[in-house]
Order: C-alpha cells, then structure tokens, then sequence
C-alpha cells in the first residue's frame, strides 16, 4: 500500500482512481496541516467523498515513517513476488481452417491453417513492491505451430523485460519491451487507453511515462531500451526502440533491389502462407525524449520523437487516405500541460507532424463543483494530414486524425447509491473517411 504521507502526484495518479483536483486537495491538505494522522482524516477532504475513499483504501496506508528507497539485494530476493502462470485453451467446434489437407493444397492454400487450434500462453516474472520487475512471456495462438515450421523455436511470440523504478535521481530504467506514454496521447503512447465514454473524469489520459510491458500484443510496445531521470522539480525521459513489424513487402519490378511496404498487419497472427510471409518483414525504429516539469498544482512537458522504417511505406494511394503518411520516417513534437487552480484542472497537449506540417490540438477542463458534482469540457481538432506511428488521442474516429469536436459531460452523485453521468459530443470529419465519400458530421 502506498504511504499516503510520501506520495509523490506521479505515484498518487497510477493508482488511477483519483482525479487531478482530488490529488491537488490531499497535497495542499498535507502541506497545510502536516502529515496526516489517521487514514480518517480523509474525511474532511472538500473533493473526496466516501465512495472515493472506499475505493482507494485497500491500496493505501497513513504512516509517520517515510519509505525506505534503498533496496538491498537480501530483502529484495526474500520479499520479492515469484509467479508462474501457464494457460491452455482450445475450441472444441471443427472449424474449417483446421482440415488435414494434402501438402500440396496447404502450400498454395491462404484457407487452411498450419497449427492445430489449441492457444498456449505462459509468464514468468518476478517482482518486488512496485521497484523491480523481471519476466519473460510467450505465447502461441490458435492455428501457429509450435516448434516446427515457421516456428522452430517453440512459441510465435516472446516478450522479456527487466525494469526498475527508482527514487530521486534515477526514477526509472527498462530493458527489454517496455510502454511509453506522452502528454495526451497526441504525439506518444504506446498501449491503450480509455475512449469516449459518460465518465466526465476519463477525458483525460494520465501518462505513465514508462513502465514495464507484460502483454502479448505483438504490435503496441517498444523493444530496446530507456531511462528516466530526475532533478528537483524536473523529469527527462530518453528512449530508443527497434523490433520487427509484420507487413506486406513489394518489389519494384525495375529496381531488383527496390523493396516497399503495402501494408502493415498488426493482428499477430501467422497461421496461412501469406501471414506467415509477412513475418518481421519491416523494422521499425523509434527514439525520443519527453522533458517534464512538475510542482504540487502545474506540469509541463516538452517532446521530440524520431519514427521510421528501415523499407518505404507506400500503401495504394485512394480520395480518403490521399494524406495518410508514406515514406521511410517523420518527426513528431508535442508540447503538454495540466494546471490545476482550486476546483479548476486544465489540461491539454499540442503536437506536430514533420510528415504535411499538420498539427493536432486537445485542450479540456475538469470542474468539480463539490465532492458529489463534477463537469468536463474537451475540444480537440486533428487536421487531416496529422500522422504518428503510435498515438490514442481523444476521438471519435479510429485514428488521431481529420477530427474536429467538442465535448461536455456532466456526473451527479445523488446518494451513495445512485450517480448519473451524462455527456454530449458534437463532432466533424472535415475529410472524406473509408466509405464516406465526403466530409461529415455527427452527435
């Protein structure tokens, strides 16, 4: 449980169960007052109600006694967490793609599956507190083979990370497959996020600037290395990343030499010929730094990112996709902020794509009239021509792309049983969208 006296805003926020003005409220209440004594006194907190203190309170504590940063090797291997986790699953239905069919028909045969229909899946990591992290996962899906064919080496997929998080000066540091989260989501943001719903308070993203990554999704992850460094009030994150991608690999027929990329699959799957052909055909690159600035109530943030492909991208050019991006790279710069000033937390983030020059904005304010009230509005517009490899910002579309919009919801706390949450989102598509032949508009 985290101490509740110590907490940082950054460690407050990943427990993601509590909005920027209820964070701010226990700061100023800290340094107003002193330490907290008991856990009750969150009580008299003006923006924490009793459902809100039910929820975060497994998973905190209230102790006089700062947190030990320093972790000897002894306690971290006798207290740390081992796990084993081994999972089977399997589809008792035939399906067609399962036939037993002749070679000769599986080898020209996109219809038939190489793999029977069975799933394995396996982890093994180690972890101590929220400071250490060490695992490795694998996993194969439903019709891959498992150690033969296309993959000799037993599973399709394997994931390894080793990943710490320190204290003043070194906050954080990760080898191996890790996530990287940025401002908003405009320019950075490995993973997923939450989308649009009546939660007034899931409008905003909270970034985790880095973290470990566990998951076996084979496409939304950095692969490499990075840091996090601390000094005062600032915070420099650094990252470098370079894995394989699967995607669809085209020669041109008067360069023998000359190789592009039609299409970029992100499904993860390798079952038929043609899947299994794309396998790490494209190695994507990625480096960038974010730069943050943060005190009790305001953070700000600055960063820069490197992304391209080692092959061309050029996908067939149609009216609706005419600005999507080709070629081998691009530069990405976003610049992010929150504010938080009494019951007010503003909050947004700027980026821009070298790739057209178009920009991408998102700016929104978080209101809470009491502990039982709360009121959101949000505008974002994304021009046409904006493009990033990895990005999640606020939408009503698929994409952080040709978007306009506004956005207002509203959540009342009736009784401690009842809430109503409420919203209304006006949006446009100032281009034309797949199967849309034209610009549009909705509610």
């Amino acid at each position: 449980p985290l101490n509740l006296n110590g907490a940082t805003a950054e460690e407050l926020e990943e427990l993601n169960l509590l909005t920027s003005v209820q964070i701010n409220d226990l700061l100023l209440h800290i340094k107003v007052f002193g330490k907290l004594i008991s856990i009750y006194e969150l009580q008299s907190l003006e923006y924490w109600d009793l459902q809100t203190i039910q929820l975060v309170r497994p998973f905190v504590r209230v102790d006089d006694k700062l947190d030990n940063l320093h972790i000897s090797w002894k306690e971290a291997l006798d207290q740390g967490n081992y796990e084993a986790f081994l999972r089977y699953q399997t589809t008792p239905q035939e399906k067609s793609g399962y036939q037993n069919v002749p070679d000769s028909i599986l080898q020209t045969s996109n219809s038939f599956y190489y793999g029977n229909s069975d799933r394995y899946y396996s982890r093994l990591r180690y972890t101590y507190r929220t400071n250490i992290s060490i695992g490795v996962t694998g996993e194969k899906d439903a019709g891959e083979q498992f150690f033969k064919g296309a993959q000799k080496n037993g599973f399709d997929f394997y994931s390894f990370h080793a990943y710490f998080k320190g204290g003043k000066y070194i906050k954080a540091v990760a080898v191996g497959d890790y996530q990287v989260q940025i401002g908003q989501g405009l320019n950075l943001w490995s993973g997923y996020a939450f989308g649009k719903t009546a939660d007034v308070t899931n409008i905003k993203k909270t970034a985790n600037p880095l973290k470990a990554y566990t998951s076996v999704d084979e496409a939304r992850f950095m692969r490499g290395a990075a840091f996090d460094l601390g000094w005062k009030s600032f915070s420099l994150l650094s990252f470098a990343s370079m894995k394989k991608v699967d995607a669809s690999v085209l020669a041109d027929s008067l360069y023998d030499d000359l190789e592009f990329v039609s299409s970029i699959n992100l499904s993860g799957l390798h079952r038929t010929n043609s899947e299994i052909a794309k396998k790490n055909a494209l190695t994507e690159k990625i480096i960038g730094s974010n730069l943050r600035y943060r005190n009790r109530n305001f953070q700000l943030g600055i960063a820069g990112v490197y992304q391209g492909y080692d092959k061309d991208f050029n996908k067939s050019v149609t009216p609706y996709n005419q600005f999507d991006f080709r070629g081998k790279s691009m530069l990405s710069f976003s610049g992010d902020y929150s504010w938080v000033f009494k019951n007010f937390n503003f909050f947004g983030e700027t980026a821009r794509s070298s790739y057209s020059g178009a920009w991408a904005n998102l700016h929104g304010v978080l209101f809470s009239l009491d502990s039982r009230a709360s009121f959101s509005v949000l505008y974002r517009n994304y021009q046409k021509g904006y493009q990033t490899f990895y990005n999640t910002g606020f939408s009503e579309g698929s994409n952080t792309q040709n978007e306009k919009g506004i956005y207002a919801g509203l959540k009342l706390k009736l009784s401690s049983a009842w809430s109503v949450n409420s919203y209304v989102d006006l949006f446009k598509f100032p281009w034309m969208k797949y199967q849309v032949d034209a610009p549009s508009a909705g509610h």
